[in-house]
């Protein structure tokens, strides 16, 4: 599980895969760490690290369902740059859901690999289309 003191040394990796996503928007780091602190405390967070330098993360938040009386976490972030490492952290989370009754599912927005959709949800993820209007 990530702590605090992880969000500074992964700031070298998230600043490179949100600066790709990001579609021209500027990255404000003090919101990543902000976000990511509230995440660490109040949901889940993982990252695998090799040799000192963290190369995968992954990170969700639990909300209120509008219908049901579980919760649903929602992974907000996931990726690796270390082979196999992004799939050990999705294992640590599902596992951290079945230790949490009140977590009902957990959602994935979808990525442009079908083939990582269909494994996604195998694993036990609802994966979601995703929209982004730039």
């Amino acid at each position: 599980r990530a702590v605090v003191a992880d969000i500074d040394r992964a700031m070298p990796m998230l600043r490179r895969v949100l600066t790709r996503s990001a579609n021209g928007l500027a990255v404000d780091e003090d919101k990543v760490r902000a976000t990511l602190a509230h995440i660490i405390s109040q949901g889940f967070a993982a990252v695998a690290e090799k040799d000192g330098v963290i190369g995968a993360y992954i990170a969700g938040i639990a909300s209120e369902n509008p219908f049901y009386e579980r919760l649903q976490l929602h992974v907000l972030g996931w990726y690796s740059e270390m082979p196999g490492a992004g799939f050990k952290l999705f294992d640590m989370l599902m596992a951290w859901r079945d230790e949490n009754p009140m977590i009902a599912a957990v959602y994935l927005y979808a990525d442009p690999d079908a083939r990582l959709n269909r494994i996604m949800a195998r694993m036990g993820a609802v994966v979601c289309p995703s929209f982004w209007f730039p």
